[in-house]
């Protein structure tokens, strides 16, 4: 199948989630990531699968890039508590801008 006609699907809400959406969405590879980021060692996507598992959260400047990259909004991929409904009505009332 085309990559023209592919389109990801969330699973759930979680920033893991979030950001393999928007990287899948923008065609980019796990590599891709890791070499815009910069990232050493003998396995450089360690940290993006990590992101992307919820196993370990970027750090703010880390989430600045990812979002520079993205081209996406900084609330698009920060970490919500989806739990609280405030954090609900605050992440909907970003994603107006």
């Amino acid at each position: 199948m085309s990559k023209y006609f592919f389109k990801p699907e969330f699973n759930n809400l979680s920033q893991g989630e979030r950001l393999r959406f928007v990287r899948e969405l923008r065609y980019m590879s796990k590599q891709n990531v890791a070499e815009f980021l910069e990232l050493g060692g003998e396995k450089p996507t360690d940290s993006i699968d990590k992101y992307e598992r919820n196993a370990r959260e970027p750090q703010a400047e880390r989430l600045e890039d990812l979002a520079e990259l993205f081209d996406v909004s900084n609330y698009a991929i920060r970490r919500y508590n989806f739990v609280d409904p405030n954090e609900v009505i605050y992440y909907h009332m970003q994603e107006v801008k």
